[in-house]
């Protein structure tokens, strides 16, 4: 919940039911959505450009250029995450070496030789190795990242333990938590403008069309020359539709839409009076947009 709202705001989260055949194809999706993944984490390791890789990747990979912004932005999603992480790791690891310095001199005065002093300044060395190792990855910007997480691919080397009996048991754990989740980019705009009043569905449900209509190799071009976009409220506010530039690539069409689309969002709820909340279906039947 937002706490700056005075409404309550939600995030919702379910469980597919899928056929066995429907199934496998997400896992096959799942596993070159984390292969293509991974090659790319490994390649902006070495310095790549990711927008350079582009059409490398889409040729090699066999995958759409939505496909490639989506693992793109899943990939550098994680890897902002983690160095927003490392200064307070810093200074977690700081808090916890001064800890085990004051134990070591305790320990070198009262158990002088012991095997629990040994054991603590291993320690101490070790949080010592491990601050200066971020501190270094701060300096040069360099990530450490596990697909598939350090505490399953620690467990191949004590297999019963972590209740593995055998390593190709293991392996195929490691496989598939390498490859079992993958991020989509929605087509809203395409999904408003095309679909959503043309068939009475949601504007998500049209976005969820062209998702589908774009692993099919579909292009996708305004449906008309007026687009009906659904609003809150249950109405629509109509777009005059700005002309194709047969020289450029027709998602930069739909980049146009898009900004048409926000702009006339925004319009329509600034000519409302504050209290009134959601746009009225009438006036939003009524309401023409044109640029």
């Amino acid at each position: 919940m937002a706490g700056n709202h005075d409404s309550p705001v939600f995030s919702y989260q379910t469980r597919v039911a899928v056929t066995a055949e429907q199934d496998s194809l997400l896992r096959e999706y799942a596993r070159l959505f984390g292969h293509v993944e991974r090659t790319l984490f490994a390649d902006l390791q070495r310095g790549k450009d990711a927008g350079q890789l582009k059409s490398e990747y889409l040729a090699r990979f066999s995958i759409t250029a939505r496909q490639f912004n989506a693992l793109r932005i899943q990939l550098l999603g994680k890897i902002s995450a983690i160095r927003e992480l490392i200064p307070l790791r810093i200074e977690n690891l700081k808090t916890k070496i001064r800890k085990a310095k004051r134990v070591v001199r305790k320990l070198a005065k009262c158990l002088p030789g012991s095997k629990q002093l040994h054991y603590k300044r291993r320690r101490s060395a070790g949080l010592e190795q491990r601050w200066e190792r971020l501190k270094r990855d701060q300096k040069t910007g360099q990530v450490h990242l596990c697909f598939g997480s350090k505490r399953l691919f620690h467990a191949q080397f004590h297999r019963e333990e972590n209740g593995f009996q055998s390593h190709q048991e293991w392996k195929q754990a490691w496989t598939e938590a390498r490859s079992r989740q993958f991020f989509i980019i929605g087509s809203k705009d395409v999904g408003a403008v095309n679909f959503a009043a043309r068939y009475g569905i949601s504007v998500h449900q049209g976005a969820a069309i062209a998702i589908a209509r774009r692993s099919l190799n579909l292009s996708e071009r305004p449906a008309k020359r007026m687009g009906p976009v659904p609003v809150r409220g249950g109405g629509h506010v109509t777009l005059l539709l700005p002309a194709r530039n047969r020289n450029q690539h027709v998602w930069s069409l739909w980049a146009k839409i898009a900004r048409q689309i926000r702009a006339a969002h925004v319009a329509h709820i600034q000519l409302l009076p504050r209290k009134a909340g959601s746009t009225p279906g009438p006036l939003c039947c009524q309401a023409q947009c044109a640029t």
